[in-house]
This record gives C-alpha cells, sequence and structure tokens, in this order.
C-alpha cells in the first residue's frame, strides 16, 4: 500500500461530489469549517468553493475556501531558517514541512508499520530540535528524501506531501434535516437485502447516518431479528436491560417503556457517560386496538429552528447541565449517574446531541436564577418538536424495524391498553462508522 493511501483524499473530491449530488436531489456532503451551520431555506445550490449551501431539507456549512486539486511532481526542495523543508511542485504550488513533523512521520518500515497504519515511533525519542543532515528529490520529481543526523534516511512520496495542509484538519458532514414530510419519503430497505448484500448493508448505514431515521420491511415477525441486523452491522451495545430486551407491557416494569402508558419525546439512556448511539426496534406484534402509535423529530431540525426563533432559548439550553439518574434491576442491578446539556455542542459550536428523557431526569441542581429560564426554554422547544411540521407519527406494523440516531432523533409512543411486542437493541456510532470504511474499502470505494 502507497504511502498516500493513508491520507484523506482533498477537500475538492468533497466538493464535487456535493455539486454532482445535489444537481439529482440527494442527501448533499458538505465541508466542516469554524462557522455555524446555516440553515438555507432557499432552494439554491452555490457553485463558489467558498460558499457552498444547497436546499431546504440538508444542514450546511459554509466553508473556507477548497483546496487545490493534487497535481504535479515536486521541482524544488530547500531548507529554511524557520527549521522548515520548503517544497515546490511543477505547477507552483509551495509548501513548507516541520523538520520535527517530517521525522515524526517517516514511513519506512522501522519507522512505520503499514500492514496496521500505526506510527511504531514514539515522542520519547524524539528529537524536537532536529534538523536534517540533506535534502534530495527524486529525478522524476516523484518523492523528496531526507538524511537525518544519525544517517537515518526518510522518503515521502511527493502525493502524500501535497495532500497536507497545516490548519485544523476540515472533515464531511451529509446530514439531511426532516419533519413531518418525513413520513412520505422515510428511506426504507428490505430485511432480506442488508443481511446478504454489503452494497444495501452500506446504503442503509449511510442512510441512517446522514438521516437519522430509517425502516427495515419483510422482517420476520419472531425474536432474534435485532440481533441479526446488529451483528450484520457491527456490534450490540450491552446496557442495564441486555443486550436485547422486550418492550412489552409487562407488570413489573423496570422501565416506563415496558408499560402500556404513553411515552413523550425522550433520547434513552441518558444517565449513562457514553450514551448508546443507535436504536433498533423491532414490531413482532402491534395492538390492534386505538394507540400505540409511534412518534419521531428530528432533535437537530428542532433545535436549529429554536436558535433562529427563540436564541435565548437555545443560549439556555445549550449551556446548563441537567442530572439524569437510574436506579433499579434488570439485566442486573444498576445506579447510574450522568449529566448532559439538552442541546450538546461541538468544538466549533456546532450541534453535536440532543439529550432529553423526562423519566430519568433527575432534581435540577441549577441556581434559582436558571429555573425559570430553562424551563420556559425547554417548553419552547418541546413545542418546536411536537408540532405538526415537526413530528412524525405512524404506526408500527408487524414485520417493520425503525433503526435511529439515539443521539439526534428523539422518540416516544401514544398510550395503547392490549398486547403489543417489540424488541430492541441497541449500538455504538464508532463501531457503525468502522463498519463503514470497511466495506467502502472491501468494495473499492472512497472514504
Amino acid at each position: 500500500m502507497s504511502i498516500s493511501s493513508f491520507i484523506r483524499r482533498p477537500i475538492t473530491h468533497f466538493a464535487n461530489k456535493l455539486l454532482q449530488k445535489a444537481s439529482i436531489g440527494l442527501t448533499t456532503r458538505v465541508v466542516h469549517s469554524r462557522h455555524h451551520w446555516t440553515w438555507d431555506a432557499e432552494r439554491k445550490l452555490s457553485t463558489r468553493t467558498n460558499s457552498l449551501s444547497c436546499s431546504s431539507g440538508v444542514l450546511v456549512r459554509r466553508t473556507s475556501t477548497v483546496s487545490k486539486s493534487i497535481q504535479g511532481n515536486l521541482q524544488h526542495a530547500e531548507l529554511t531558517a524557520d527549521k522548515e523543508l520548503q517544497l515546490q511542485w511543477d505547477d507552483g504550488y509551495v509548501n513548507r514541512y516541520p523538520y520535527v513533523w517530517l521525522r515524526d512521520n517517516c514511513r519506512c518500515e522501522m519507522c512505520y508499520n503499514s500492514q496496521i497504519q500505526v506510527r511504531r515511533t514514539s515522542v520519547e525519542d524524539l528529537d524536537i530540535n532536529i534538523e536534517p543532515l540533506s535534502i534530495s528529490v527524486a529525478r522524476d520529481g516523484n518523492s523528496c528524501r531526507v538524511t537525518w543526523p544519525d544517517r537515518h534516511e526518510s522518503e515521502f512520496e511527493a502525493q502524500f506531501l501535497r495532500k497536507i495542509e497545516f490548519r485544523e484538519k476540515q472533515s464531511v458532514k451529509s446530514l439531511r434535516l426532516w419533519g413531518s414530510d418525513l413520513l412520505s419519503n422515510m428511506p426504507s430497505f428490505r430485511f432480506g437485502d442488508i443481511l446478504h448484500d454489503n452494497h444495501a448493508l452500506l446504503e442503509f448505514m449511510e442512510r441512517l447516518r446522514d438521516v437519522g431515521l430509517v425502516m427495515l420491511k419483510d422482517v420476520p415477525a419472531q425474536e432474534g431479528q435485532v440481533n441479526l441486523v446488529a451483528k450484520r452491522v457491527s456490534n450490540v451495545r450491552l446496557t442495564s436491560f441486555g443486550p436485547v430486551f422486550k418492550v412489552e407491557n409487562k407488570r413489573r416494569p423496570s422501565d416506563l417503556a415496558f408499560s402500556h402508558q404513553k411515552l413523550a419525546l425522550h433520547t434513552d439512556a441518558r444517565y449513562y457517560n457514553y450514551t448508546p448511539g443507535i436504536q433498533l426496534l423491532h414490531c413482532i406484534k402491534q395492538y390492534t386496538g386505538p394507540g400505540g402509535e409511534s412518534t419521531f423529530a428530528d432533535g437537530f431540525k428542532a433545535a436549529l429552528q429554536l436558535q433562529k426563533e427563540d436564541p435565548e432559548a437555545y443560549h439556555t439550553l445549550s449551556s446548563i447541565y441537567l442530572d439524569y439518574t437510574a436506579v433499579g434491576t434488570d439485566f442486573y442491578k444498576y445506579h447510574h449517574k450522568s449529566s448532559w446539556k439538552v442541546i450538546m455542542t461541538d468544538r466549533y459550536g456546532d450541534i453535536s446531541m440532543v439529550n432529553f428523557g423526562d423519566p430519568y431526569r433527575d432534581v435540577t441542581h441549577m441556581s434559582k436564577e436558571n429555573i425559570h429560564a430553562w424551563y420556559k426554554a425547554m417548553k419552547v422547544f418541546y413545542n418546536i418538536m411536537n408540532s405538526q411540521h415537526n413530528l412524525v407519527k405512524f404506526r408500527m406494523k408487524s414485520g417493520e424495524m425503525t433503526v435511529f440516531d439515539n443521539t439526534r432523533v428523539l422518540h416516544g409512543r401514544t398510550e395503547f391498553n392490549g398486547d403489543r411486542r417489540l424488541e430492541g437493541c441497541f449500538l455504538d456510532w464508532d463501531d457503525v462508522y468502522s463498519r463503514i470504511r470497511v466495506i467502502r474499502q472491501e468494495l473499492g470505494m472512497p472514504i
């Protein structure tokens, strides 16, 4: 495997994909930079690389300038007084590489295990003031060789070095926002297809990642099917309810979900510090009388709407932590405690998670000054999620399985009074992301 295979594709690839997908109306990919997510209500796509936007229904990021295409060969190399190696390509592109970075990223067999793609060396043995003894560029311009004071040689492919940009790494988001309109176009897959076809499995996982809620159809109406899906995708996430749990009306329930009463919109297991990322719910038997309908809302879309309509409420819910506690006995005896903000943001200030669950919300420990502000903000947010434009409500049929992002999508159900049986389990996003990359590699697709 070449050195260049270890490095991600240039940002221009994603920009091209964005333009291609937008032209056929599919979920689009956008580049991640330091600016905040914006909601673009107009149906448009700017072709300028420094201002990518797309149609409504997609979470959009205004981006920084897209990097140049990676072409050309090395033409010139020189050492600088700033302890950096300056390289120039035959197309005029110039970049500088700190000496210490070059030594640390040597890709020879002694310094790097290409089979498992890990560094063999340690910072412990790294001379941070190191300077090259000599440098040379290959005649064909495809590589550069650096000789160090201890006579160790590091050879770098030109393509590898060309892809390096010494700035905060940009990543890609491809989230489709939705409201009640999802009911008529929810992504759905045949159960048998994802069990036996890697292409179908990959599409299923990527739609789950981008949309947050998908449906599996033609699932045998018997126990054990969620476990088959979970093992096909990654690994079951064990919780206090066990690896797999039954959602039915129990005489002595360990959770309100295991009863007949209404469940308001919520995300599950917020009393864990590392909450399960994905939930699978398989309808084995649906109650024939009234009630028992499933409800879903896109927490990210609702949070962005809240930010636009009531910035003060958004600030409150993205600033104040709530305590969550769960005490009981099910698969094992447990006493879980954790704290979350309703709207969690990442290092860029973007929405990364929505957390809420009334049953396990502990006694509030926030200051008195914040109490009224929090309740007021949460009421506004809850009304947004439950509005007719945002709430998805339907009755699952026997043989259907919903799979949803438990860090983004809130779910609930209406009250029922009869025999309604579902089976569920959890997955972790880390495992699913890994599976996506593995299958893409196996199918010869870019990561």
